[in-house]
């Protein structure tokens, strides 16, 4: 286990050092902002990644497991965006209003029965003057039915990779720990002994195979990305991808080769 969190602080590393990297000539050496979003998608990864990186280091997998959804969601969108052209980055920002958006109903309907408090104005004011920044008609939203990039799902994102058999795996199993569901609970919070349920307050250990399954989702992102933006044009962080890669996954598969428990057979 401590060699998966030391991966996971190498890791981290180049991840920060990538973000920070001035991107290439065909950029002019500047992002502008449709580019930022892939900018941004990058950077959230980095961070939630470190955050995941903290978590499986202080042996919280119930914790450390919330981040792996967010990362691999991340991580299709800014693939998605990286692929597409300004109108996908366009969808991504007006779709990104849908809370927004129905607070603005809510607020246009209330305001009708009474005047609005002060704290309501304030929020109403603050929506339209986002919106208004992003040259967004405020009517447009308010007609909009669909709330999805593109019109597509998740799923569907993942269809543009030939990826989608892996939704359970890379996004629908994490789901669980993001939401709450009856698998997370039953697994990380409660103890069923002697006929009865009882408090599980005790946190448990992070499994080797997530981190070497999202650290290996991180490196293919990196490369992607620094392909992307023509940040490192002499390979000074772009070499160490490939032994990296080799090296996790060598890790990964001697791991599932030598597991001799399963932990859910206890509960």
């Amino acid at each position: 286990m401590k060699l998966c969190v030391d991966i996971g602080n190498n890791l981290r590393y180049i991840l920060l050092v990538s973000a920070s990297l001035i991107p290439g000539k065909k950029f002019n050496h500047q992002y502008n902002k449709y580019q930022a979003i892939i900018l941004g998608l990058y950077v959230r990864i980095y961070k939630l990644y470190d955050s995941f990186c903290y978590h499986t280091s202080k042996s919280q997998v119930e914790i450390s497991m919330i981040f792996l959804r967010l990362i691999y969601e991340s991580s299709i969108k800014m693939q998605y965006l990286i692929k597409n052209d300004e109108t996908s980055a366009k969808s991504f920002i007006f779709t990104s209003y849908k809370s927004h958006t129905e607070g603005i109903k809510y607020f246009k309907k209330l305001e009708k029965q009474r005047e609005l408090a002060t704290i309501e104005k304030r929020l109403l004011e603050k929506w339209r003057h986002q919106i208004n920044e992003d040259s967004i008609a405020e009517e447009t939203l308010l007609k909009n039915k669909i709330w999805k990039m593109d019109k597509k799902s998740f799923k569907d994102l993942m269809r543009e990779f030939n990826i989608d058999h892996l939704y359970p795996f890379a996004f629908g199993n994490s789901s669980s720990a993001v939401h709450g569901d009856w698998n997370d609970i039953k697994f990380h919070h409660i103890n069923f002994s002697d006929g009865s349920y009882h408090p599980d307050l005790e946190y448990n250990r992070t499994e080797p195979g997530y981190i070497t399954g999202v650290s290996i989702n991180c490196l293919n992102k990196m490369n992607e990305f620094l392909k992307w933006n023509d940040a490192d044009p002499d390979n000074a962080i772009t070499w160490i991808i490939k032994p990296f890669l080799e090296f996790i996954i060598s890790l990964d598969v001697y791991h599932e080769k030598n597991v001799t428990q399963v932990n859910w057979q206890n509960k």
